[in-house]
């Protein structure tokens, strides 16, 4: 190849296959997040780190869309390249104004179901609303793992907030998410870590 992108260095289950290969090809390494600034603690945390440490150390060519995400970058690698790149938003002509229609959206909380994203927070500041606002509606949009998604059903049962959240699951095609965003009155993401997350720029 004359160049390799490679797209994210956070995870190290694809990105990883960049190292037998960054010495001998022109590589432009474009940043989405950074696992170093995870709240993580298992999935190999530690080795991970390693191998996004390195990634970055040893790209010359380095994409970013934000200061913030230069300057994390510069700290491991003061003389990498750095290119800024766009992320242009397609907003839809049509949107299927029937998805969801049979319920009233008042928050609704659309990326990965995990810790990091904040989602038991969201929970528990739900459960916290509910005593003063006992029909708040709440939709939640996005992939989870089984065994986290029951703990987060759990924690609903729990805290009596169970009929007032509802797990959509993963949407495939982005303009499915489009009409709830349209419907409801707030888009949250109490993420730990984002730098520029989709799931704002989208909502605004």
């Amino acid at each position: 190849p004359d160049i390799i992108h490679l797209h994210g260095a956070e995870n190290s289950y694809y990105s990883a296959g960049i190292l037998s290969l960054i010495d001998r090809y022109p590589v432009l390494t474009t940043i989405q997040g950074f696992i170093r600034n995870t709240s993580y603690t298992n999935f190999n945390i530690n080795k991970r780190i390693a191998i996004e440490e390195d990634i970055i150390k040893r790209s010359n060519h380095i994409g970013v869309r934000t200061n913030e995400m230069s300057r994390l970058v510069k700290e491991l690698n003061p003389s990498a390249n750095l290119h800024f790149h766009n992320y242009p938003l397609e907003i839809p002509t049509e949107i299927k104004e029937n998805i969801g229609k049979d319920e009233p959206i008042d928050c609704l909380f659309f990326a990965r179901v995990e810790k990091d994203k904040g989602i038991e927070d969201l929970i528990e500041s739900i459960s916290i609303i509910k005593k003063s606002h006992p029909n708040i509606n709440v939709k939640i949009i996005g992939s989870a793992d089984k065994t986290y998604l029951q703990y987060l059903n759990d924690i609903c049962a729990k805290s009596d907030i169970r009929s007032n959240v509802k797990f959509l699951g993963f949407l495939p095609a982005q303009e499915d998410i489009y009409p709830y965003i349209l419907k409801s009155k707030m888009c949250v993401l109490p993420s730990y870590h984002d730098i520029l997350p989709g799931t704002i720029l989208i909502s605004m």
